[in-house]
């Protein structure tokens, strides 16, 4: 919902996902944290081998 999105990156300063291998933990805006490479490569590695598939990239 787009609400949902203006209002998490309006007020977020801080991302924690936890995944099925581990936690990735950024000081970072939602927006910044969806788009960044480096992110977008942990977060194949940590989701490598379970068979989800990563929702959000720009």
């Amino acid at each position: 919902n787009s609400h949902d999105h203006e209002f998490i990156s309006s007020i977020a300063n801080r991302i924690v996902e936890i995944t099925p291998n581990g936690i990735i933990d950024r000081m970072m805006g939602f927006d910044d944290y969806i788009s960044d490479d480096s992110i977008a490569e942990l977060r194949g590695k940590m989701y490598e081998g379970t068979g989800r598939k990563i929702k959000y990239r720009v």
